[in-house]
């Protein structure tokens, strides 16, 4: 009975462990609760996390960089303010009250799994990415009203380019496919003002898998 006991909790433990962080279960209503007030649609410091969208191109104007960067919680501002006393820039947040040692464990893991919306049960962003999908920098950047966003695709796959104002406002989509090699996409931005732009490519396989990166960009008239 001992033994069978130890199993048990054993088999318990495993599964909690590796147990996916569903976004919109557990680290959303995290945003809800303690920071939407503030960086809802007003987007303050260039930061909106009112939804899954919102938090993925949401560039922190202090920083200067993506919030969120998958795999790299360390590396991530959205971590930096919520977890230290005296983050780089500013100070901690949510201001007055931060979060729990749960909450903020669990955005730590959830970047770490690769910030995704949806839970899976395999990774077919991290396959995607170790066989060759690579986001390069667009070129020119700053551009004047044309740059191209560049990438490598490991395979035959459909492709969106989506691009986002700062304040986390869907500009404008572009979708293709094509197959293994490099990918150049024309983005014309002659109807927007100068500023920097949030710029995320996510490619889609045949079989259903899919990966996700970003980057910044600077529009100079």
């Amino acid at each position: 009975m001992r033994c069978l006991m130890l199993l048990i909790l054993m088999f318990a433990f495993t599964s909690i462990s590796v147990a996916q962080v569903d976004y919109n279960d557990r680290i959303q209503p995290i945003f809800d609760a303690h920071c939407t007030s503030c960086h809802g649609a007003n987007a303050r410091s260039g930061v909106n996390l009112l939804d899954y969208d919102a938090v993925m191109s949401s560039v922190g104007e202090n920083y200067d960089t993506l919030i969120v960067i998958p795999e790299k919680p360390d590396e991530s501002p959205l971590v930096d303010v919520i977890e230290n006393e005296e983050p780089e820039y500013g100070s901690r947040m949510p201001p007055g009250t931060p979060l729990d040692s749960a909450q903020i464990a669990d955005i730590r893991a959830w970047i770490e799994e690769g910030a995704e919306e949806n839970v899976s049960t395999s990774s077919p962003r991290k396959d995607l990415i170790a066989n060759g999908f690579e986001l390069r920098s667009n070129y020119p950047n700053p551009f004047n009203p044309v740059t191209q966003i560049r990438f490598t695709m490991p395979s035959r796959a459909d492709y969106s380019v989506d691009i986002f104002s700062v304040s986390g406002q869907h500009i404008t989509q572009i979708t293709g496919s094509s197959s293994a090699g490099s990918v150049t996409v024309p983005v014309d931005l002659s109807g927007q003002p100068s500023g920097v732009y949030v710029y995320r490519v996510t490619i889609r396989t045949p079989e259903g898998d899919s990966a996700r990166q970003g980057g910044r960009m600077i529009l100079l008239k």
